[in-house]
């Protein structure tokens, strides 16, 4: 997994520890990454990642983009 886009948006000033939380169903990773993979080299993969403070005050969204290969696909510079 490589990540290749991050975006947030923030909706309150965090001043208690914030705790980001992103839990995809095994049936989104399965749509949305296993299956296509077995059709093609890459994929990528959006998400959401949530901020909340010890209060629970939403804090920001986070939008990650990941981009998913088997690690047999990856190319380096050498």
């Amino acid at each position: 997994m490589i990540m290749r886009e991050l975006r947030m948006q923030y909706h309150y000033q965090a001043k208690k520890r914030t705790i980001a939380k992103s839990v995809p169903s095994a049936r989104e990773i399965e749509e949305h990454v296993v299956a296509p993979l077995r059709l093609q080299d890459a994929v990528e993969y959006t998400n959401e990642v949530l901020l909340h403070d010890t209060s629970g005050n939403h804090i920001a969204t986070g939008t990650v983009t990941w981009q998913v290969k088997p690690w047999s696909k990856v190319r380096t510079k050498r």
